[in-house]
């Protein structure tokens, strides 16, 4: 705990100067992220006019263990609670509707991702359950499952992932094999991922690893312009053409948004 401690404050003494450090310190470390400036909230609205806020909350390490929408959760856009196992590694995530009543044992979720890891400490598996169905904290059944599997580059990025899709029995599933995807990804001489159309600023995905992995994107840049930027080269005001398309994070899509860190 001290020696990661010590790695941290480190950290935290080689980016605060500026973001010319922090963009440096990316560049060398592609997986790396910038906990010293942690996403607080995002204030968004729609293409179709839908607004919404999301409300981040940290532990002690920096690493977050909700992500709650301001006006509740509903359908295809859960409240997220992170788990962590002893050594601090995410260990599970669930898209919750709520954390009451009888439903689940007490936790209505949308999903319940379970992470396992292999010998160099990166995520080599993703089981998932949709609609889980609990009875004395035990999973009964799933209306669908997946099983991912990552590949990662010498640059800790994932570069491939492959999953299983099979049906749970709840709502008159079989448990059958439904299906297997592969996408792949691959990074250009900037550091981006292929396919999109960059700024020269720090993406807001780096400031934290999580971030990065959920959206399997460790791109140094953000795949638009925003309007405004912090200090540390982070995008804080977006106006984005409906036209070209919006922006997602965490299930939430959107064209304008207002972004607060936790550093200026």
């Amino acid at each position: 705990m001290k020696k990661r401690f010590i790695a941290v404050a480190m950290l935290a003494i080689v980016l605060l100067p500026g973001c010319k450090k922090v963009y440096d310190y990316i560049e060398i470390y592609p997986a790396a992220d910038i906990k010293i400036c942690p996403i607080m909230k995002i204030i968004s609205v729609g293409q179709y006019g839908s607004a919404d806020t999301l409300i981040f909350k940290y532990n002690s390490w920096g690493d977050p263990v909700s992500v709650s929408h301001s006006s509740g959760p509903s359908t295809g856009r859960p409240d997220y609670v992170f788990k962590y196992n002893r050594q601090g590694k995410l260990s599970e995530l669930l898209g919750v509707y709520y954390m009451y009543g009888t439903t689940n044992d007490g936790i209505f979720m949308e999903y319940w991702h379970k992470y396992f890891y292999d010998g160099t400490g990166k995520i080599a598996l993703d089981s998932t359950y949709i609609w889980p169905y609990f009875q004395n904290g035990v999973l009964i059944d799933y209306y669908g499952g997946k099983m991912t599997f990552y590949t990662y580059d010498n640059k800790e990025r994932i570069i491939k992932d492959s999953t299983i899709w099979t049906e749970g029995h709840l709502g008159g599933g079989t448990g059958k094999l439904i299906s297997v995807t592969v996408s792949n990804y691959a990074y250009d001489a900037n550091g981006n991922k292929v396919g999109g159309s960059y700024d020269q600023k720090t993406s807001f995905l780096r400031t934290n690893k999580i971030w990065m992995f959920l959206h399997r994107d460790y791109s140094l840049n953000n795949p638009f312009t925003a309007e405004s930027y912090n200090s540390n080269g982070l995008p804080t005001s977006l106006n984005l053409s409906v036209k070209r398309g919006g922006s997602n994070f965490l299930d939430v899509y959107f064209n304008l948004a207002q972004i607060t860190y936790g550093c200026r």
